[in-house]
């Protein structure tokens, strides 16, 4: 999962690059760039109660214009899979 949760669905974001596994989305394929805090949803530089809260209200949702890179394994709902992410990325930005 540590590669994996590097990885998010995004229109905007700093690439990294990362290596491949073929059952993972890669850095610059269909809306997906990687940052060295993937699961800051907010942008904020902090994996906190923000980006928790906003995976939470956008639950069972695509994340809708406001939040498509809530959808962090870009599986068109966000689930508890991108849950997994952001408890994985707790605190763990730079």
């Amino acid at each position: 999962m540590t590669l994996v949760s590097q990885a998010i669905a995004t229109d905007e974001g700093k690439s990294a690059a990362l290596g491949t596994r073929d059952d993972v989305a890669d850095c610059g394929e269909s809306r997906v760039f990687c940052t060295l805090c993937a699961a800051d949803i907010n942008g904020n530089n902090e994996v906190n109660g923000i980006d928790l809260a906003i995976i939470l209200d956008k639950w069972c949702s695509s994340g809708g214009k406001d939040y498509p890179q809530a959808d962090m394994d870009v599986s068109g709902t966000i689930d508890a899979s991108d849950l997994a992410f952001v408890l994985d990325g707790w605190c763990a930005c730079p």
